[in-house]
């Protein structure tokens, strides 16, 4: 459950949109979504600011950072169809209207980060509408009857920077493993999620992938080294990741092993 649900952050100004554009179902909040505007902070609250648009978000950031709370936390912000009464904390980024793709600025990474930190959502990505973390709204995107609606929202520069909103969050991108085993998180996609990273290159059977995600696949630190328990073995099969940082006190190896909840 997130923390300060209903408390505005300090340095946010509060404009509170008409009831008629929220809702409340005292469902606890479990993660935070990522959207964009099409557009600046002034095109968003002409529309929350309709009483019959049906439509709003708890927080938006301007491109400078500046941060303003429309819907109190404890309530529901109709932003993201299912994921609306799912537990979901959401922030509208104020973006560029001719460069949808474009990434969040500094100044609005930070004050997501902050967001982050104030409502002490879990600083890691979120795997399912379920998982809590840090996600984006087109993540669960989908007929909006069962998903999240939006299949375009944010653009593809924002929803590549989950990693930095979260390391904005703690100064470190990867959780300690009590986090992990509070949110309950499939340690099998954590870890997938992970090797997908850009900090490490994954290597299958000796050819470098994007990702690894089969379970049946067999999955090493180093030589000799496997994820027991987490990801099964796959017969005649070899991976391993490897990175600038792979050995030494705090490398890539021990903070993934960290991640995974492996060692203490």
């Amino acid at each position: 459950m997130a923390a300060n649900e209903g408390v505005t952050p300090p340095g946010f100004l509060e404009r509170i949109v008409p009831s008629s554009n929220y809702g409340d179902d005292n469902v606890p909040k479990i993660g935070l979504s990522i959207h964009h505007i099409d557009g600046s902070i002034a095109a968003a609250e002409s529309r929350f600011f309709n009483p019959s648009s049906q439509a709003s978000a708890h927080y938006g950031v301007d491109f400078d950072g500046s941060g303003r709370l429309w819907v109190p936390t404890d309530k529901v912000a109709y932003a993201q169809c299912q994921g609306n009464w799912q537990g979901w904390i959401t922030v509208e980024l104020a973006s560029d209207h001719n460069d949808p793709n474009a990434g969040a600025t500094p100044a609005q990474v930070d004050t997501v980060g902050r967001i982050i930190a104030f409502h002490e959502i879990p600083a890691f990505p979120a795997i399912s509408p379920y998982s809590g973390g840090v996600g984006y709204h087109r993540l669960f995107g989908g007929v909006c009857a069962v998903h999240w609606g939006q299949t375009a929202c944010p653009g593809d520069g924002i929803a590549l920077q989950i990693e930095r909103f979260c390391k904005a969050a703690t100064g470190d991108l990867f959780p300690a493993p009590d986090q992990l085993v509070k949110r309950k998180a499939n340690k099998k996609m954590w870890i997938a999620w992970l090797l997908d990273s850009n900090w490490c290159d994954v290597y299958y059977d000796g050819v470098i992938v994007d990702g690894f995600t089969n379970d049946d696949h067999p999955n090493q630190f180093g030589v000799g080294e496997k994820f027991q328990g987490y990801i099964d073995q796959g017969a005649g099969h070899t991976a391993y990741v490897n990175s600038a940082d792979y050995t030494g006190p705090g490398g890539a190896r021990e903070r993934l092993a960290r991640s995974a909840g492996l060692v203490a």
